[in-house]
C-alpha cells in the first residue's frame, strides 16, 4: 500500500485520534507521516516532519517523500502572517498526493449549498450576509442576533447584538462591549472600525440554553468509501454559566445525554439522525472530495431542533468521550479504508 501524511500546522504536537489512526493505518500497511504544507520541498519532492514506527508506537523525525495521500488536519492560526504562504503549499500539494477531503470554504457557501436542498432548509436559521441594511432590518425584526465571521472556528469573533427599551449592547461571548443609543448606524460604524477585515454573516439568537448554560449537539459523519457515510459519534457540549457559546475552547464541557426534558431531547436526535446522513451529499455536490464533517445542533426553548455549523474539520474530542471502543476502533480505521477504496478504484 502507499503513504498517508497527516497535514498539520504545528508537526510538534499530536493527540489521541491522529496516534491511533496512524496506528491502524500503519497496521494495514500504509506508512503514516506528518507534516506541514510549509515543510515540503516541492524541488525534492520530499518534506521534514515525522514518521510513525509501528513496532515501537511511536513518532520519529524523519525526511521522507510527499505522501500518496493527504489527511488534512490543519487548523490554521486567525490571521495567520503565513496564510498565503501555506494556502499556495497546500495548492501545489494537491497536485501530487491525493486528498481524502477537502476544507469547506466558508460558512456563507455553506448555508447557500445546504439551504438549496428542500429536507434541510427547515432547519436552517435565516442568515444573511452582514451590511448596514441586513443589520437594521435583523435587529428590527429579531431584537437580538448573532454575527459570525464568515471565515473562522471555535467561536472565534462570534459576537450577540442585543437591542433593549432605546440602547444597542454588542457582546463577544459573555462580555458587553458597547452600549449605544439605539443607531444601527452607529452600532455598524462600531463593528467596521473595532472587528478584523473579514466578512461576517448575521443571525437572529437562537436560545439554545440548559438551565442557562449554552449547549449543542456534535454529531461526527465519515465517509469509508466514496457511495457510504457513517455516523461516527455524537455527544452534546454544554458551556459555561452565562456564555453564548458551548464550544470546548470557550470552556464547554462534555456530555453524552441530557436528562432533563429527555423526551424532547430523545426527539431532537431522532431528527438529526435522519438530516446527518442528507448533508455529506448535498455539500459533495458543490465541493468535493469531503472525509469527514462536524454537524452541530442546537435546540431552542420552543422545542426546533437547527443545523447551527458544519465542519470540515471537526474535533474528535466529544466523541471520544462519548463512543464505546468497538465504534472507536472503526472511527479510526476508516482513513485506511478510504485509501483502499481509492487505490482499487485506480
Amino acid at each position: 500500500m502507499g503513504s498517508l501524511g497527516i497535514l498539520q500546522w504545528n508537526t510538534e504536537r499530536t493527540d489521541y485520534y491522529t496516534d491511533q489512526v496512524a496506528e491502524h493505518c500503519a497496521s494495514s500497511g500504509i506508512q503514516v507521516v506528518r507534516l506541514s504544507p510549509l515543510s515540503c520541498n516541492f524541488s525534492t519532492l520530499t518534506a521534514t516532519g515525522w514518521r510513525y514506527d509501528l513496532s515501537a508506537g511511536q513518532w520519529t523525525k524523519d525526511v521522507f517523500p510527499v505522501p500518496d495521500f493527504i489527511y488534512d488536519r490543519c487548523f490554521y492560526p486567525p490571521g495567520s502572517k503565513e496564510k498565503k504562504r501555506v494556502t499556495e503549499a497546500s495548492e501545489q500539494l494537491k497536485k501530487l498526493s491525493v486528498f481524502l477531503g477537502s476544507g469547506l470554504p466558508n460558512k456563507w457557501a455553506v448555508y447557500r449549498w445546504l439551504r438549496k436542498d428542500s429536507r434541510i432548509a427547515s432547519f436552517l436559521p435565516p442568515t444573511q450576509l452582514l451590511e448596514e441594511d441586513v443589520l437594521n432590518a435583523y435587529v428590527n425584526a429579531f431584537g437580538t442576533v448573532v454575527i459570525k465571521p464568515v471565515f473562522g472556528s471555535g467561536g472565534e469573533g462570534f459576537h450577540v447584538i442585543r437591542r433593549r427599551d432605546n440602547t444597542i449592547s454588542l457582546y463577544n461571548k459573555s462580555k458587553e462591549l458597547l452600549l449605544a443609543e439605539d443607531s444601527g448606524a452607529t452600532l455598524y460604524k462600531f463593528l467596521k472600525s473595532s472587528l478584523p477585515a473579514s466578512r461576517y454573516i448575521i443571525q437572529p439568537f437562537l436560545k439554545l440554553q440548559l438551565n442557562g448554560r449554552p449547549f449543542d449537539l456534535r454529531v461526527v459523519m465519515q465517509k469509508e468509501s466514496p457511495e457510504h457515510w457513517y455516523e461516527a459519534g455524537k455527544g452534546y457540549r454544554v458551556g459555561r454559566k452565562n456564555s453564548y457559546v458551548s464550544n470546548l475552547r470557550a470552556g464547554g464541557r462534555i456530555s453524552s445525554s441530557l436528562n432533563h426534558h429527555s423526551g424532547e431531547y430523545k426527539q431532537a436526535e431522532q431528527i438529526a439522525e435522519k438530516i446527518s446522513p442528507l448533508i455529506p451529499f448535498v455539500l459533495e455536490k458543490y465541493h468535493q472530495p469531503l472525509f469527514e464533517l462536524g454537524i452541530d445542533y442546537g435546540l431552542d426553548s420552543q422545542g426546533k431542533l437547527w443545523i447551527i455549523e458544519v465542519n470540515s474539520k471537526p474535533g474528535y474530542e466529544t466523541i471520544m468521550k462519548t463512543t464505546d471502543n468497538t465504534r472507536k476502533k472503526l472511527i479510526f480505521s476508516r482513513p485506511a479504508r478510504l485509501i483502499r477504496q481509492l487505490e482499487n478504484s485506480e
